[in-house]
């Protein structure tokens, strides 16, 4: 694992620091997912699903390099702020759409 790594490199506190917006990212990307996919699911007709979540995921691969390259020269490996705010982003996302769609 990499954090004893780090742990010996810089001080643990500020490994964790480096750690936490992955994490935070990671999460609420999980939890946005999870919402929209339940949300398709439950408003589009079970014959049709199959040809819906093929739609998602051809726009989703057609626009990744599109999204790659922004977001390539938008962030940088050495600031993490991006991450951070790229996480919030999705939570926003996340809970207006939790609140529109109760």
């Amino acid at each position: 694992m990499l954090l004893p790594v780090l742990g010996e490199i810089m001080p643990l506190n500020l490994a964790w620091s480096i750690y936490l917006p992955f994490i935070l990212v990671g999460g609420f990307l999980a939890l946005f997912n999870i919402s929209f996919y339940t949300y398709i699911q439950y408003i589009c007709d079970n014959k049709y699903l199959g040809r819906v979540f093929s739609v998602i995921f051809t726009v989703a691969i057609l626009f990744m390099p599109l999204g790659s390259f922004i977001f390539g020269q938008v962030m940088s490996i050495n600031n993490l702020s991006c991450f951070v705010v790229a996480g919030v982003g999705i939570f926003i996302l996340n809970t207006g759409y939790a609140w529109l769609h109760k």
